[in-house]
C-alpha cells in the first residue's frame, strides 16, 4: 500500500519510504465540501417566522373560528415583530453582526416603522384600511423577506450564519 523507492548505494540496497503527509484537500474537493455543509441547512427562526405568517393569513382569509384571544396575540405578534423580524434577517445574516437582544429591539422598532407605512399606502387603495388586507399585506411581506433571508444565510459558510440558538455568545 505504501509506495516505497529503493535507494542503491555501492554497499548495499537500502529501501526509503517517504514520510506520511496530511491529507491536502484541492481547492475543488474544498469547495463540493462547503456546498455538502449548505445542503441540510434549516433556519428555525425564519421556519418558525414563516409559520406564523402562514397561520396569520389563515386565520384572515378564514374569520369562522371564534378564538378571539388567540387571534389578538397572533394579531400582535404579526403587527409589531414579524415584519421587522424578517428584515432584520434579511439585513443582517452573520452571526457576530447583531448580538440576539439587539436582533429582537430592532425587530419590534423596524415593525414600528414598517407597520404605518403599509397602513399609509394602504389607505390610498380601493381597499381602504381595513385590518384584513393589512394582516395580510404584513403576511406577505414577512414570507418574502424570509424567503430573502433564507437565500442570504444559504449561501454563507456554516459558520458565518446567524442561528437561533447560538452557543458561546451572550445576548446581553
Amino acid at each position: 500500500n505504501k509506495k516505497s523507492m529503493t535507494l542503491v548505494t555501492r554497499e548495499k540496497e537500502v529501501k526509503v519510504i517517504p514520510p506520511l503527509k496530511p491529507d491536502l484537500k484541492l481547492p475543488w474537493i474544498q469547495r463540493q465540501e462547503e456546498l455538502d455543509s449548505r445542503k441540510n441547512y434549516l433556519p428555525l427562526d425564519l421556519l418558525l417566522a414563516g409559520i406564523l405568517s402562514l397561520l396569520g393569513m389563515w386565520l384572515v382569509l378564514t374569520a369562522q373560528l371564534e378564538l378571539d384571544l388567540f387571534k389578538t396575540i397572533l394579531g400582535l405578534v404579526l403587527v409589531l415583530f414579524l415584519p421587522g423580524f424578517s428584515l432584520v434577517a434579511t439585513i443582517f445574516t452573520h452571526k457576530d453582526q447583531l448580538a440576539s437582544l439587539e436582533r429582537m429591539a430592532l425587530s419590534v422598532g423596524l415593525s414600528i416603522g414598517i407597520t404605518p407605512l403599509v397602513a399609509l399606502s394602504l389607505n390610498y387603495t380601493p381597499y381602504g384600511l381595513n385590518l384584513d388586507p393589512l394582516l395580510l399585506i404584513l403576511s406577505g411581506q414577512t414570507l418574502i423577506f424570509c424567503l430573502v433571508a433564507y437565500q442570504r444565510r444559504s449561501s454563507l459558510h456554516l459558520y458565518q450564519r446567524y442561528t437561533l440558538l447560538q452557543r458561546g455568545k451572550r445576548s446581553f
